[in-house]
């Protein structure tokens, strides 16, 4: 049986702020959101979104950067114990991966 789709919203919008010693080292010259920080909001959203605790993560594909002050926007669907998602900074597309969900009771 396969969880509805409606389970997980299908818009999720945020905005990342610049915060000086969360971005050291990530390319000064032109500053971008690490990786791990945007994995991170994504768990987070996704666990409050489906009431659901992250179990692992399955895959990420860094398609672009995102800089602080983007709008980020994640999208996703979940079936069974798999949510897939993509990562907008505005209107690029920053990652798309899949997280591992646990299973419902």
């Amino acid at each position: 049986m396969s969880d509805c789709v409606s389970d997980f919203p299908t818009t999720l919008e945020s905005t990342f702020l610049y915060e000086g010693a969360r971005f050291a080292g990530h390319f000064p010259q032109h500053v971008v959101i690490p990786g791990a920080a945007l994995v991170d909001r994504v768990v987070i959203a996704v666990e409050q979104a489906t009431r659901r605790q992250v179990i692992g993560l399955k895959q990420v594909k860094w398609m672009a950067a995102a800089s602080p002050g983007s709008t980020l926007i994640l999208r996703g669907s979940v079936t069974d114990s798999l949510l897939s998602f993509e990562l907008f900074a505005g209107t690029r597309v920053t990652c798309v991966g899949s997280l591992s969900l646990e299973p419902l009771a």
